[in-house]
This record gives structure tokens, sequence and C-alpha cells, in this order.
């Protein structure tokens, strides 16, 4: 963090003058440790730009499946994406692997009914990274290009996740994620599908949730991190050509889908790299969230055009594209991710239920 100069009244002697020059020069340094305070007003670097939504809600032939459209873009302002790779640094939102077996830490919390493998954001979650190669698209870990592709989807991570520990804990709640698979080889994986998944119809839920279930032992990973929740990223080697915005699958689509996963296309559209806000808004799906953007089995037309009519910056409703988050996390969002039971704008507007309430 910069501190700004401070103007001095009046000219005093030299030495003194000289003393306070020093005094100047010594708080105009940056932070030692070089750590950058995750969506810090004084650090963001989000361009302040939106692009299309980041979600496909994608129809579904399982029984209890809620039926919705393609994705609508919503204000598309393009600009070059830029591949710069940014450091990751240490945060909060890691929580640390149990020392030994006499840790100390809580317990996961009895659960009671049923909301897939992701339930509330007020808790512990493993993020589980999964990089998938499929008909269309491949990973190659000894191309430094695809090495440091992977190393941008970890920064991404960081910076999503850092987001959502700080507004859970706007709510007087507290969220934590255990991502970091540089330090925990638990966490990441790779996966070869004779299909092809870069797709915006969720009709290969199954074949995903199969590989999942066939080669992760979520409740022994789960149990050595005490964690309350698991979601599953999919990263897709996509250039710019490819046309698919990532989307996600979960409880809200289907009350049978209990392994909740997004699709991340690393580029799209073009232009766009998939930023931190993507990954952000794609979790919160896995807890509930609903698109905000376009009219569907949750979210009236009404409300949609509330959204547009004032220009929301609801995280649900436009990502922005930077480094930085500079998106809304709403009273609507707490609600429908478990942090509340109460909205207002729900009986307002006449929005869906929350799922943490059914």
């Amino acid at each position: 963090m910069w501190f700004s100069s401070k103007q001095w009244g009046k000219t005093v002697s030299f030495v003194l003058s000289a003393v306070m020059l020093a005094a100047f020069v010594s708080c105009g340094q940056s932070n030692k440790s070089g750590k950058p305070i995750a969506n810090s007003p004084d650090n963001a670097k989000a361009t302040g730009k939106t692009i299309s939504m980041a979600t496909f809600e994608p129809t579904s032939t399982q029984p209890q499946s809620t039926a919705t459209t393609t994705e609508k873009t919503q204000a598309a302002v393009k600009t070059k994406a830029s591949a710069k790779k940014s450091s990751r640094k240490t945060t909060a939102t890691q929580a640390a692997e149990p020392a030994s077996p006499d840790n100390t830490r809580e317990a996961p919390r009895p659960y009671e009914g049923f909301l897939g493998s992701a339930r509330s954001l007020d808790g512990t979650t493993v993020v589980f990274s999964v990089f998938a190669s499929d008909l269309s698209v491949k990973w190659d870990e000894k191309s430094q290009t695809d090495a440091e592709t992977m190393k941008d989807t970890l920064d991404n991570l960081w910076r999503g996740t850092s987001y959502l520990t700080e507004q859970v804990a706007a709510f007087g709640k507290t969220a934590s994620f255990i991502y970091d698979w540089e330090r925990d080889d638990d966490l990441k994986y790779t996966a070869s599908f004779d299909d092809n998944l870069v797709t915006e119809y969720g009709d290969k839920y199954e074949v995903q949730r199969n590989w999942v279930l066939q080669n992760i032992d979520t409740d022994a990973v789960k149990a050595k991190y005490n964690a309350d929740n698991a979601v599953y990223l999919f990263f897709f080697n996509t250039d710019y050509s490819n046309q698919v915005n990532p989307w996600t699958l979960g409880y809200t689509n289907c009350s049978e889908y209990d392994v909740e996963f997004c699709n991340i296309y690393v580029k799209f559209d073009d232009v766009f790299i998939s930023p931190p806000a993507t990954y952000a808004h794609e979790i919160m799906h896995c807890f509930g969230a609903h698109d905000l953007y376009y009219a569907n089995a949750h979210i009236p037309q009404e409300y949609v055009d509330h959204c547009k009519k004032t220009g929301s910056n609801d995280i649900m409703y436009t990502v922005n594209d930077g480094k930085w988050i500079i998106n809304d996390f709403t009273e609507l969002d707490a609600y429908y991710v478990g942090l509340t039971d109460h909205c207002d704008e729900v009986e307002k507007w006449g929005l869906a239920k929350s799922e943490h309430l059914a």
C-alpha cells in the first residue's frame, strides 16, 4: 500500500527539512511483504469493464431439473484480454492443513437434509482442480505455455475465493477455502475424456460426475481438512476461438445432482480470459446462487429488467474483467448461498425461495 504525501504549511530549517524529507521517502516505500490486500481500492486493477456473463444454466434430462435457455450476453464490452501472469500470494482463504490428528479445529457441523456437495458458504470448502482434456482440447504439462496457464488458474482461484471470504465476513459468517494444489497435491487432478465437454449443454453431467466418484476420494480429503463442502472445478484449455462460456451444474439444476462442479473454459468469445470474478460467480452457483441476467425458473423477467434498468453491479448479474473483483455481493446473494434466512427482494419481486430454506 502506498501512502500519499503530506503537504507542509511552512518552510522550516534546512536540517529539519532534511529529516522530514527522509521520513517522507521512508513512508513512500511499498509494504515490505509485497502482499496485496484482496480487492482493496488501493490495489484494485480491475478495468471496471464487464464481459459477457460467465454462466450458462444448462438444460437437463434428469428428473426435477430446472429447464433453462441458452445464456444471454449481458453488457458485452470487449477488451483485449491479457495473459500476463500474476504471482499468487498467501491468503486467509487458504485454511491451514491439520498438522496432526490432534488438530483442535472444529469438526464439520452436523447436516440435516441434502444440498449436494456444496452446502453453505458459511464453512470450509475443499476445491478440487481437475485439468481436463477431451476430444477438442488438451493439456500438456510439459508445455511451458500450458504450465503457465495452469498457474494462472490458481492465481484466479486465489483471487476469487479471497473475494468470497471477504464478502461472507461482512455478514458475520466465516468462509475458508482449501484450494492450493501447489501445496497440497491431493487437490489437483488430470482427466481425459473420450467425449466433447466444451459444450453449452449440460447433458454430459453423468460423465463428469462418474469421473469424480471414481477418481477422487472426496470423503477422505474432507476429513483430512475438516471441511464442510466440496466443489470441483474442471479446467479446459480452450483458445479464444471457443464460443462457450463457463458454466456450473449443481443442486439448483436438479436435486439429484450431488456432485457440484464448474466448467471453466479458460478462454472464450474471441478475446476473453475467464477472470477471477467468473470463478467467484461460478462457485456461488454451487452454493445456491442464481443468475440474475436472464429470466429462468427462479428469477422472473421483471427482476431481470429491474437489474438492467438500475445498472446492477451484482456479481450474479454481471462480472468485471480484470484481476480484482469490483462486483457487489448483495443481500440477495447472501440469502441464496445460505448466509441469511430473509431478503426483502424475494417477496417484493416474487423470486424463488432459497434452497437452504426448502
